[in-house]
């Protein structure tokens, strides 16, 4: 038979061939997955399962390197664990993404300083530094 007329995608937890897929195939897959995997993100922050939220976001950045929503759910995912740096990392990326527009990543940067000043301040104060 010729061509049909579906689209046939990969699951979401499947490994990506990238030598066989095509640009057409690339491009139907991130405006189909992207969203899936943004809103698992999403939903797993919500849960408070955040190891899961970041492996959604790992995905979607995987599938789209510049989506602003997957570095700033990724970022709030660390936040949530208290890793400060990867936090920051991911915030910084999301707005330089946005360039420098995004005042949810703004915000969270400056949440982000204050915990982690709290959190310093209560390590100084449990070891007598």
């Amino acid at each position: 038979g010729g061509k049909g007329g579906g689209q046939v995608l990969r699951p979401l937890n499947a490994p990506a061939d990238k030598t066989e897929e095509t640009e057409e195939e690339k491009a139907y897959r991130k405006k189909v997955q992207l969203p899936c995997l943004l809103n698992i993100a999403a939903c797993k922050l919500k849960l408070g399962e955040k190891k899961a939220a970041i492996d959604a976001c790992n995905k979607a950045i995987d599938l789209d390197p510049s989506s602003v929503k997957a570095h700033y759910r990724k970022g709030s995912a660390y936040a949530d664990m208290c890793l400060f740096e990867e936090a920051r990392a991911a915030f910084q990326r999301a707005l330089d993404l946005d360039k420098g527009e995004n005042a949810d990543a703004k915000r969270e940067l400056v949440k982000l300083q204050k915990a982690q000043d709290k959190s310093d301040k209560q390590q100084r104060k449990a070891f007598g530094n």
